[in-house]
């Protein structure tokens, strides 16, 4: 790994900091942000979470949102299949806040959103 690449606690910490900050002021921006995708036709949306160690899937498109939804733990590949092609990501690599450990992926095997 580069140390570039290295992130250490007091940046987590602050990054963290920043965050919550940010959700503070702003509640519910996620579900904005997400409502507001969906709105517009986009039939994927992925949140990669360091806090909690896991990918959040949105699928299904829709006026109010989306009305699918999946929390897929790091460990393994999310495989999202779209009109272009298909996009796999190792989340084994990314990174977690060190107070967090990740779960085991599901069975093992590479999880997938169509």
């Amino acid at each position: 790994m580069d140390s570039e690449a290295d992130v250490t606690v007091s940046e987590i910490d602050r990054l963290h900091s920043q965050l919550s900050r940010f959700e503070d002021m702003f509640p519910g921006y996620r579900k904005v942000k997400d409502r507001a995708c969906a709105r517009r036709g986009i039939p994927h949306y992925l949140i990669f979470d360091p806090y909690k160690a896991h990918c959040m899937t949105l699928w299904n498109p829709g006026p109010d949102g989306y009305r699918g939804r999946d929390t897929i733990p790091y460990g393994g590949e999310v495989t999202v299949e779209t009109a272009i092609g298909k996009l796999v990501i190792d989340t084994s690599g990314l990174p977690v806040d060190p107070s967090v450990a990740p779960s085991a992926p599901l069975c093992g095997s590479p999880s997938a959103v169509s």
